[in-house]
């Protein structure tokens, strides 16, 4: 990912976007695009020094799992929902897409 307006210029069919860039580019990026929690994809942002994976839109889906997979490589994981913080088992689903 190289910035903004790649992000902006893709069509939202993908089950996921792994954004390698500021939070708050992606979020603006993909901003207009997004329509549903449902059927959106999931976003994680990663900052270029991989230090930090922030699970953007998607939590309920699989972005935290997205996240936390991305620890491999250095990146502490950054999530913000209530259930998984807490782990009150309040989430409204759990990851079923296939991510490898």
């Amino acid at each position: 990912v190289v910035g903004a307006v790649w992000v902006g210029s893709i069509e939202l069919w993908c089950d996921a976007i792994i954004a390698i860039m500021f939070c708050g580019i992606a979020v603006r990026a993909i901003a207009s695009l997004l329509r549903s929690e449902w059927t959106d994809p999931d976003v994680v942002a990663v900052d270029c020094t991989l230090r930090h994976a922030i699970a953007v839109v998607g939590e309920h889906h699989c972005a935290n799992e997205i996240a936390t997979r991305i620890e491999v490589l250095g990146a502490d994981p950054v999530i913000t929902n209530v259930s998984e913080v807490v782990k009150c088992g309040g989430g409204q689903g759990r990851c079923s897409r296939n991510i490898a």
